[in-house]
């Protein structure tokens, strides 16, 4: 048996594996804008996809609550949207699948006033891994890093 080549090839290797990307998010930000539709209305989109290997996912329809809320004293509305099927009013990602979502925001404001900006603080999903219940995770925090928009 030859030992001396076993050094060069686990070499070779272990720069191989480096080198390859490692990134194991489960979610990015694809996309971001900003549109004035009129001089009192914004629109704000953020595009991303959301996804796990092991574990089913469900995306809420609604960005909060209400869906309907003050932004620094401006109104805004906000769903997202999503062409994965609905369950329990839900959009739902089956584990190993990456889905598509936009969130947009529609922001009422006075002549001028926009805030010219959105960011996402928290974003609940439900997941479920398979033989457990569903459990509601909220994403936060460094988890959310870059969702956002931002007019420059």
């Amino acid at each position: 048996m030859k030992t001396k080549y076993v050094g060069p090839a686990a070499l070779f290797a272990a720069l191989l594996f480096v080198s390859l990307p490692h990134s194991s998010e489960a979610y990015e930000v694809t996309d971001r804008h900003i549109t004035r539709l009129s001089d009192t209305v914004t629109m704000y989109t953020i595009s991303f996809q959301f996804g796990f290997l092991n574990t089913d996912l469900w995306m809420p329809l609604a960005a909060s609550r209400t869906s309907s809320t003050a932004m620094n004293g401006n109104m805004t509305s906000s769903v997202i949207l999503s062409t994965n099927p609905i369950e329990d009013n839900k959009y739902y990602v089956p584990k190993g699948k990456n889905a598509d979502f936009t969130l947009l925001v529609l922001e009422e404001h006075k002549v001028g006033e926009s805030k010219n900006a959105v960011t996402v603080n928290k974003l609940p999903i439900t997941i479920q891994k398979e033989g457990k219940k569903k459990e509601l995770w909220i994403l936060e925090g460094e988890e959310l890093k870059g969702f956002s928009v931002t007019k420059k």
